[in-house]
């Protein structure tokens, strides 16, 4: 008889990895968690099960926070944490992907610069000072404070994930260039 290896066969079925969103500032209107909240609720369902949201930080007005506290609970993948160290922040950013700063109102938010630091996609909103230095798209990706819009943006990377390679590279090389300690120090220095 011709005698041969009969080769099992296994399915490709990896679970899809999730796409970690994290806003990160004090529960407030001028941080907008409002429109972080509401755009999640605008997105695709598909859109939406690609992702997990986080939010961080501590209260400083209660009536955002239980404004977003209300719709958070039909969202299964967004959770809302208390202020964190920033030793603990600095780690929690080995597990973010996106850092999203859709602030009505902000000059220069360290979490975004930490961000860039740590290779990582940041959308930020025009009211920023980062909508003056990042070059949308290429370094990071600027937004509206609308929750239209960031649902838009969040959408476009969702759907470009994998092909962001060269955004992160780019947000690391406009921190060294921007906001490393060498380049402070001249800035002092001049």
């Amino acid at each position: 008889e011709d005698i041969s290896c009969l080769l099992y066969g296994v399915p490709d079925e990896r679970p899809e990895k999730k796409i970690r969103f994290v806003l990160s500032g004090t529960i407030s209107k001028r941080k907008a968690q409002d429109v972080f909240v509401d755009a999640i609720f605008l997105l695709e369902d598909k859109i939406r099960n690609r992702c997990e949201f986080t939010i961080v930080g501590a209260i400083v007005e209660q009536y955002i926070y239980d404004q977003i506290m209300d719709k958070a609970g039909s969202i299964r993948n967004l959770q809302i944490l208390e202020a964190i160290s920033h030793e603990k922040m600095l780690q929690m950013y080995e597990n973010i992907d996106v850092v999203v700063c859709p602030s009505r109102s902000d000059p220069m938010p360290v979490v975004v610069t930490e961000g860039l630091m740590n290779q990582k996609i940041c959308i930020v909103s025009d009211q920023t000072g980062f909508a003056d230095i990042i070059t949308d798209g290429r370094d990071g990706i600027i937004c509206e404070v609308n929750a239209e819009n960031l649902a838009k943006k969040i959408t476009w990377v969702v759907n470009n994930f994998d092909d962001l390679d060269e955004m992160r590279v780019n947000a690391r090389k406009l921190y060294l260039e921007r906001f490393s300690l060498d380049i402070f120090e001249k800035n002092i220095l001049n």
